[in-house]
């Protein structure tokens, strides 16, 4: 997931690459479309915050919705870290011209 941190100059962006780590998944629930062409299409289109649960003397935590191109996950979390992969970047796209390989490595810049 690349994160736009803050706009530049007109129509130009500080991006940087980034993954989010949700912490205490319960009710995960993964909706796919597996008819061609969409079989592997796994961006990541939006993601959503719905619903706020406060358990009596407990944190809080929420229900979750990631809009996939070839369907939806849905799970509660108690939030998450963003970890930055790579030193924000001026560009004038809002995605990271060169990500690297996937990884989900907790090692910052």
């Amino acid at each position: 997931m690349d994160q736009t941190r803050s706009s530049g100059p007109p129509f130009s962006f500080w991006i940087a690459p980034s993954t989010l780590v949700f912490k205490n998944i319960t009710d995960l629930s993964i909706q796919m479309d597996s008819k061609p062409p969409n079989t592997f299409d796994f961006e990541i289109l939006d993601i959503y915050r719905l619903e706020t649960f406060q358990p009596a003397n407990k944190e809080p935590y929420w229900k979750w919705h990631i809009e996939l191109g070839n369907g939806n996950i849905y799970f509660t979390s108690m939030g998450y870290e963003q970890i930055i992969k790579k030193t924000p970047s001026l560009t004038r796209h809002q995605a990271y011209p060169d990500r690297g390989e996937t990884n989900f490595s907790r090692t910052v810049f």
